[in-house]
């Protein structure tokens, strides 16, 4: 009796290590973010007391009982070590730099899936960098670099199709990522140095030292690399030789990966609506505490045009051959950043958002 107690806390101990993250993935349940803080050690210490608990069972039960709970402890235990998105996008703690023209087809090679794949470029301090979105950003999920002096962290969610920028330090001290889980359809990814949970779509720490922080988002936009390499000062970043490659570096893997996160959809707390299909691609702005979005089946026709958001005239460049859009302030203040979403990624952190409905093209 005493043994199968044992084993049965042994048990529950592995079920909540291991499905606590899970239930929090497909609940949006906000206390459950303390399954992912510090998640590698809170499994290390599920292993130990689970691993005692069960050995004791056994000794106690002796020869001649059986104790039920020791195998589906350990089966719990051993996916606990599979569920750990950290090993399935491993992040980039750093790259090779090589210049745009003298970049070669041996590079691309191997670098890219297609000679011609998209790339997410930064510009800071005027130094421009691209990263290969499939194979090195949507891959890994987090690529770190100094770009313009200042360390950055390019991040990209499977779930909502974003890829953002966000300076990479706090309070003076440099800050290295890993990727912990998905939290209200979005990317959530810890610290090494204040240990805090921050929301990718955002920025924001939502878990830990760092709560109600946010990280400085930088300027960055999408485009064909054979479009950006003809940048003035355009460099490449390229994955060292010696980094550990990630599970989803084959084309034939992120093609999986893409179609599974396509198709499953996790809770959120705003709903959708109907107004457009969950994965409908939005250039989302911020201003003045508004926010709209702008969908990309909607700026086809268009090339410039004016809009207002938070009662700010702004001007708007959007270019249809490589999807970029651009917007620009006409009172002088800074230009908004322009984000690139899947709708359900953009409407989850702003319920409010306006949708753009169309214009005119101008000139």
């Amino acid at each position: 009796m005493i043994a199968n107690a044992l084993a049965f806390l042994g048990f529950l101990i592995a079920l909540l290590i291991t499905l606590g993250g899970p239930f929090t993935v497909f609940t949006a349940w906000k206390p459950g973010l303390w399954f992912f803080h510090r998640f590698q050690e809170k499994r290390s210490t599920a292993i130990l007391l689970s691993s005692g608990l069960c050995l004791a069972a056994i000794v106690l039960a002796g020869q001649d009982s059986r104790v039920v709970w020791v195998f589906p402890a350990g089966i719990f235990l051993l996916l606990s070590l599979v569920l750990n998105l950290s090993a399935f996008f491993p992040a980039l703690l750093s790259v090779d730099v090589v210049d745009a023209q003298q970049v070669d087809e041996e590079m691309l090679q191997r670098s890219f899936f297609a000679g011609n794949q998209d790339v997410l470029v930064v510009e800071f301090n005027d130094e421009q960098r691209a990263y290969p979105l499939q194979s090195m950003v949507m891959a890994r999920h987090l690529v770190h670099d100094i770009v313009g002096g200042v360390p950055i962290v390019v991040t990209y969610c499977a779930v909502c199709h974003s890829g953002l920028v966000f300076r990479a330090e706090m309070a003076g001290s440099e800050l290295f990522f890993t990727v912990t889980g998905v939290f209200r359809r979005n990317l959530i990814m810890e610290d090494s140095h204040s240990r805090t949970l921050w929301q990718q779509a955002t920025g924001e720490g939502i878990y830990g030292a760092g709560k109600g922080r946010i990280l400085e988002m930088l300027p960055s936009f999408q485009l064909p690399w054979q479009e950006a390499k003809a940048f003035e000062r355009m460099t490449l970043a390229q994955e060292p030789p010696s980094s550990r490659k990630a599970v989803f570096s084959s084309p034939k893997r992120l093609a999986w990966l893409e179609a599974v996160t396509d198709r499953v959809l996790v809770p959120g707390h705003t709903p959708l609506g109907q107004a457009l299909d969950r994965h409908e691609t939005v250039f989302g702005i911020s201003l003045n505490g508004s926010a709209k979005a702008y969908p990309l089946s909607r700026l086809q026709t268009l090339d410039v045009f004016p809009d207002m958001i938070g009662g700010v005239e702004i001007e708007l460049s959007f270019d249809p051959e490589n999807q970029v859009l651009l917007a620009k302030r006409l009172d002088r203040g800074p230009d908004p950043l322009v984000e690139k979403h899947g709708w359900l990624g953009w409407k989850e952190f702003h319920p409010d958002t306006q949708i753009y409905e169309g214009a005119s093209k101008k000139g």
